[in-house]
């Protein structure tokens, strides 16, 4: 979302605004880094469950 300042800023309506967008910058860090540590979580339990979990024999005979 791109910030629009009023006709005639003040120094305070700038610094509001680099705040603001500073924060929506971090919130969307935390959020990206959040979403990569929850896939390399789920990642992780499929690989134990693969390595704990015994192979099932699979028949050659399919009947469809």
């Amino acid at each position: 979302m791109l910030e629009r300042l009023p006709g005639d800023p003040t120094q305070a309506d700038l610094e509001i605004a680099y705040a603001e967008r500073g924060l929506r910058l971090v919130a969307c860090e935390t959020a990206r880094s959040l979403a990569v540590e929850t896939l390399l979580a789920e990642r992780a339990l499929q690989d134990r469950w693969r390595r704990e979990t015994a192979p099932r024999a699979r028949s050659w005979f399919r009947p469809w």
